[in-house]
């Protein structure tokens, strides 16, 4: 289910640009590295920067060893 959506916010990306899966993974680093990015996403749910960051993460991996 996590994966699936992962998948949705990805698409949704490439819509506006070129989103290789290098650079979404990267995307995803800065939701727990940039304090900005994690307090945005903690302010929903503590914890959610985190959790989204390894859902992107786990995504990107799969594909890239697909």
């Amino acid at each position: 289910e996590v994966q699936a959506l992962v998948q949705r916010h990805h698409d949704m990306i490439m819509k506006f640009y070129t989103c290789s899966l290098d650079v979404y993974q990267k995307i995803g680093e800065l939701y727990v590295s940039d304090e900005r990015y994690k307090a945005h996403y903690d302010a929903y749910k503590e914890g959610l920067a985190a959790f989204l960051h390894r859902g992107i993460d786990v995504y990107c991996r799969n594909k890239m060893n697909a």
